[in-house]
């Protein structure tokens, strides 16, 4: 459970990241 936790907060983080990059 833990590590599909980590795995959506990675996903946010690298949307966020193209979100930065593409503004």
């Amino acid at each position: 459970m833990v590590e599909v936790n980590y795995i959506i907060f990675f996903k946010l983080i690298v949307s966020k990241s193209k979100a930065i990059f593409i503004n």
